[in-house]
């Protein structure tokens, strides 16, 4: 694979797939929990 700094798209991509990560960590850490607390408090 060639390094082709000019191109913008290889870039965006590059800076996209860490913030999509990060998405997915926060809603796993935050977001999840949270909706199974309110799942169990919803349930009984």
């Amino acid at each position: 694979m060639e390094a082709h700094p000019a191109t913008p798209r290889a870039a965006i991509r590059t800076a996209t797939i860490p913030a999509v990560k990060n998405i997915f960590l926060v809603n796993l850490i935050f977001i999840f929990p949270h909706s199974v607390l309110c799942g169990l408090l919803i349930v009984p």
